[in-house]
Parts: structure tokens; C-alpha cells; sequence
């Protein structure tokens, strides 16, 4: 499976946000409940002819979830057996040991697994990260399975522009708005991070 490059009208957001299933997810529970389902996300996208934009695509599996926001793929690009990491452009997701950060992976794993997906590159976004992973949009067999957008909107990741990075940078602050909007994932109390003095403060019975 080699890299073609593409020409391709560059889209734009259309009114409404993309939701999973039947409706949107409120809840950690709602969340966890969610996981494994197969994702039907509603088109995000409209093609424009005004701007056309090249991009690098590669069809790809997950053979792992690292976490919410890098998995590795069966793609060898060197031949030497390493197997190249992907990690999602434009997106963060938490660390482990940090709220959300299970949730996030989960939802991760259920977006990707038995999927074939499409790795794509904007010509002129950054190709490798600083730990040598490829940065890249995953995308299913359409446009409007954009799974890096999907993890925005559902409030497991924050919108991460990297410098070179902007292609989708609208819809991801807009994504980010409307889940902060409606207090999901990481927007809701659940979610929040604390600094130890900002820790919710917990009483326990002394132990005799």
C-alpha cells in the first residue's frame, strides 16, 4: 500500500454538528455505554469548488490503541518490521491517571476497530511529530467519517492546532464550542481537571 497524492475540493463546514446513532451523548454513562457500537456520524462536510487543496492519502488498519489520541497501524513504510504510529493532527486527548483519559481510548477504539481507514496529509501540514509518529487525519471510506473531528465533538479531546496544521482548524474550534456548550466529555464536572489545591477535598474515617 504505497501514498498517492490527490487533488481535492476543500471543504467546508455545513450548519449543524455531527452526532453518533440516534442522538448525543450526555453522560459518562451515556459514553461507556456507546462503546463498540458501529459510529453513523452525519456529514460535516461540503465540497466548494474555490479551493483545491493536495493531500497524501494511505489506506490503513489498527493492529493498537496507544490512547485517545495515537494508535499503531499495519503499515511497515520502512520494511524494517516497525510499524508506523499514527497520531491524530489537530487533536489532544488526556494522559493516564488523568480524568477521561480511559473513556477517551475506549471511544477511540470502538471509532477505529475493524475499520479500513484512510491516513491523510495536507501538502504542507507537518508530516512527523517530535517522537517520530506520523500526524495525520483519519478519515473512513468518506469525508464525513472524520474520526480526529468525532473525538472533538464528543468532548474527549480539545481542538490542538500544530503549526502547520490548518486545514480543519475551523471545524475543530467549532466542534470544541458546541461540546463545551452542551458540557460533554471533558466540559462537564466529571471532567475537570484540578490543581492539588483545587482538589475536591474528600473525608475519610480514621482507621483504630
Amino acid at each position: 500500500m504505497g501514498n498517492k497524492l490527490i487533488s481535492i475540493a476543500l471543504v467546508g463546514l455545513l450548519a449543524g454538528a455531527p452526532s453518533l446513532n440516534s442522538g448525543i451523548i450526555t453522560s459518562i454513562d451515556d459514553l461507556l455505554n456507546s462503546v463498540g457500537q458501529v459510529p453513523i456520524v452525519t456529514s460535516a462536510y461540503q465540497s466548494t469548488q474555490d479551493n483545491i487543496v493536495e493531500y497524501e492519502e494511505r489506506r490503513f488498519r489498527v493492529t493498537k490503541i496507544i490512547d485517545g489520541d495515537t494508535v499503531v497501524t499495519d503499515y511497515d513504510s520502512d520494511g524494517d518490521g516497525k510499524y508506523e504510529h499514527i497520531r491524530l493532527l489537530g487533536i489532544n486527548t488526556r494522559e493516564r491517571g488523568q480524568p477521561l483519559y480511559r473513556e477517551a481510548k475506549q471511544r477511540l477504539t470502538s471509532l477505529v476497530n475493524g475499520h479500513e481507514l484512510r491516513a491523510v496529509r495536507y501538502v504542507g501540514e507537518e508530516n512527523y511529530d517530535k517522537y517520530g509518529r506520523e500526524l495525520r487525519h483519519i478519515f473512513g471510506e468518506t469525508d464525513d467519517y472524520h474520526i480526529n473531528l468525532q473525538m472533538v465533538e464528543e468532548g474527549l479531546a480539545k481542538a490542538y492546532p500544530f503549526v502547520h496544521g490548518k486545514i480543519h482548524e475551523e471545524q475543530f474550534e467549532e466542534a470544541q464550542n458546541r461540546a463545551k456548550e452542551a458540557r460533554l466529555g471533558i466540559w462537564s464536572d466529571e471532567g475537570k481537571m484540578y490543581s492539588k489545591s483545587k482538589q475536591p477535598k474528600h473525608h475519610y474515617r480514621r482507621r483504630r
